[in-house]
């Protein structure tokens, strides 16, 4: 029910869903992605900061991918800052500056 509340852009009892099914937090789909990298993918900024909220583990990486590399590749400022927010470390900050450096040549 979780998934479905994020694919389909779902919000009204989606909080209360993830409270019911906190142990499920961390199970992954049929790819090996958890709801938080589902959510980062699919640029669900409230459904990624209600699971990162309720205990989701925001050091998860996907397909060599951390939720900051899904944020910064969306290139959506809302979730790159919530991403900064929960990353361990400077990762966000690392790969932001990178970035810029790169493109300013």
């Amino acid at each position: 029910m979780m998934r479905e509340f994020i694919q389909e852009n779902r919000g009204k009892h989606f909080l209360q869903e993830v409270i019911r099914s906190k142990k499920d937090l961390e199970n992954k789909d049929s790819i090996g992605r958890t709801a938080l990298v589902e959510s980062f993918q699919l640029n669900r900024y409230f459904h990624a900061k209600i699971l990162l909220d309720q205990g989701a583990d925001p050091s998860v990486v996907w397909d060599n991918k951390s939720i900051a590399n899904l944020a910064i590749q969306s290139k959506r400022t809302e979730m790159i800052k919530l991403a900064a927010m929960f990353q361990p470390g400077m990762e966000v900050l690392n790969h932001i500056s990178n970035k810029c450096l790169t493109n300013s040549n």
